[in-house]
């Protein structure tokens, strides 16, 4: 297609608009000459005047500064570009080994004298708090180790044992160290589970501090029974072969139904047994063989605030009074639970009473 016309315009191949050549090289869209060629232009040619020979380059000294500084094409430019400060030479610190520099010039002419900071006061706050940290530690430190619970594995202290016909029976003592030296009273410990180890453990503590042999066995607690006589001379027997014992009665102790055997065990054999503490227990033993009590013997009662039978001990307490038993009652809050290890305290006091 020809794309001239009588008025001497092009169309752009490529946008199909029409442009005049002598004022544009394109068109409007594009701005792309066509690819058809020019009119030759008519007009005169102006004069072309050769130019003035230029002056010769100046020598130029060469520059021994640093080059410029590059930037990464991968960073945004910044606004302005970093000042170049010139580096001074070398003037060595005041606070170097050879303690020199002081007034020395710089590539400007000017000495430097380089004068140091004022010394900066310390807080001591920071060292008290340390130190209050540290001796609060070393107090708690000591604490434990200075607690019996803390440095002491009761369980540790105490053996364990076979003993009685074949080795059928397990027993558990705890010896305090005052056996070594001279005889120790003795508890006898009745344990409903039958676990001798645990309830030798639970008064581990106390038997140590008070020097009482404290001895326990799985042959029988879980109830009234009528070997419960013969298992107990057996346990006695084995415990004064393996301690010194002293010559007075043991105390036998016992909670819920080791506390009736408990019980009946010091009614009926006074000339074996000084007293009973007695744990959260009933009193059909009472009933059955009280009339036997005799007036030497002493019972320590504990009970709790909500236990079932709190009120069927404080009536046994009574009446073990009006028959002169000597009688200690001791009541905390709670439900039905053993003396805890730390709850032993009242029952000791009252053993300490009885030894005196």
């Amino acid at each position: 297609m020809d794309d001239f016309r009588d008025d001497g315009t092009r169309v752009c191949p490529i946008h199909g608009l029409r442009f005049d050549p002598e004022l544009s090289d394109g068109c409007i869209k594009c701005g792309k000459p066509s690819l058809a060629p020019k009119k030759k232009s008519t007009a005169p040619k102006a004069p072309v005047s050769k130019p003035a020979s230029a002056a010769p380059p100046s020598y130029r000294s060469p520059s021994y500064a640093a080059p410029p500084i590059r930037r990464s094409s991968m960073t945004p430019p910044m606004p302005f570009e970093p000042m170049d400060i010139p580096s001074a030479p070398f003037s060595p610190s005041p606070y170097n080994q050879n303690n020199t520099g002081i007034g020395q010039s710089t590539a400007g002419g000017g000495p430097i004298t380089l004068i140091p900071a004022p010394e900066r006061k310390q807080s001591r706050r920071g060292l008290i708090l340390g130190l209050g940290a540290v001796v609060l530690g070393g107090a708690g430190a000591a604490a434990w180790f200075l607690s019996p619970e803390g440095a002491t594995d009761w369980k540790k202290k105490v053996a364990e044992f076979r003993y009685g016909p074949g080795a059928a029976h397990t027993g558990a003592i705890f010896i305090p160290t005052s056996a070594a030296e001279e005889p120790r009273p003795l508890l006898l410990l009745v344990d409903p589970l039958q676990h001798p180890s645990d309830v030798c453990k639970r008064y581990a503590r106390h038997c140590e501090e008070h020097g009482w042999i404290a001895v326990s066995t799985n042959a029988f607690g879980h109830g009234v029974e009528p070997t419960d006589g013969a298992e107990a001379a057996a346990i006695l027997e084995e415990a004064r072969g393996r301690a010194k014992v002293d010559a007075g009665r043991p105390v036998v102790t016992g909670f819920d139904v080791a506390g009736e055997v408990a019980c009946r065990l010091a009614l009926v054999q006074p000339d074996v047994f000084g007293g009973a503490i007695l744990e959260c227990t009933d009193i059909g033993p009472w009933r059955d063989v009280g009339a036997l009590a005799q007036s030497d013997l002493s019972f320590f009662l504990f009970s709790r605030t909500a236990d079932p039978a709190r009120d069927k001990m404080a009536t046994m307490k009574d009446e073990m009074e009006r028959k002169g038993l000597r009688v200690t009652w001791s009541e905390i809050p709670g439900g039905h639970d053993p003396m805890d290890r730390d709850e032993l305290d009242p029952a000791f006091a009252w053993l300490e009473s009885m030894h005196a």
